[in-house]
């Protein structure tokens, strides 16, 4: 009888732990499926955070791209190696100025740097060498620019342009879709920018970035821009 007893309390004893082992961990099926799931999960997330990661790469590759392109796009040429009546010329129906000087005899005004007179000139009117002073040409309507020609510095004559200062750098902006620090080298002549893709813009703005001084005024002038399109 006592035998019989022991096994009994034994058999119950190992059921009574299954039950409490199987309310903490589950079955094994359930510990089984639970690994699975939180595997699964960890790799969603490690993949997820990957991509992310990649993501900024790929924005900075694109706009990388974008503004190589720009670079690309303001390309110096030969004006005189361009047959300029196989393109047209774009009136500019408003010109700006952010400042400029004052003289009883000329018009200093961006008017005089559009007027398709070279001997004319538009001068900024700001203390030292007119950093950060503009021009700002708009035209009729949006036109396609193929080529863009400056004249920079004060054209009246070879001893004024020695004497009046003139742009070293251009901050140039084609409408709201390009803008360009562009440098000039320090010489009187024709500058001419090629777009092989022609931009679409319905205004340009120059502002001088940085100047080379004049032997004798401080002044800064731009005597022409000239625009053409297809």
């Amino acid at each position: 009888v006592c035998l019989l007893v022991g096994i009994l309390w034994g058999l119950l004893t190992v059921k009574q732990m299954d039950e409490e082992k199987k309310s903490y961990y589950g079955d094994a099926q359930s510990v089984e499926d639970l690994e699975e799931e939180t595997a699964s999960t960890e790799k969603e997330e490690t993949e997820k955070g990957e991509t992310e990661e990649e993501k900024p790469e790929e924005t900075v590759k694109e706009e990388t791209k974008e503004e190589e392109a720009k670079q690309e796009s303001f390309v110096f040429t030969d004006k005189d190696s361009v047959d300029f009546s196989q393109y047209k010329k774009i009136s500019v129906a408003l010109a700006e100025q952010s400042s400029m000087a004052y003289s009883e005899n000329y018009d200093y005004s961006a008017n005089s740097a559009a007027d398709g007179d070279s001997s004319t000139s538009w001068q900024e009117g700001l203390d030292g060498l007119g950093e950060g002073a503009g021009i700002k040409l708009s035209f009729d309507k949006p036109h396609k620019i193929r080529y863009m020609v400056l004249y920079l510095g004060n054209w009246r004559s070879d001893s004024m342009w020695e004497k009046n200062a003139r742009p070293a750098c251009l901050t140039i902006n084609l409408g709201d879709k390009q803008s360009k620090n562009v440098d000039f080298s320090d010489e009187k002549k024709a500058f001419c920018l090629s777009f092989e893709e022609p931009v679409e813009a319905s205004f340009v703005s120059l502002y001088i970035h940085k100047a080379y001084g004049g032997s004798q005024w401080n002044d800064n002038c731009i005597s022409e821009v000239e625009f053409y399109e297809e």
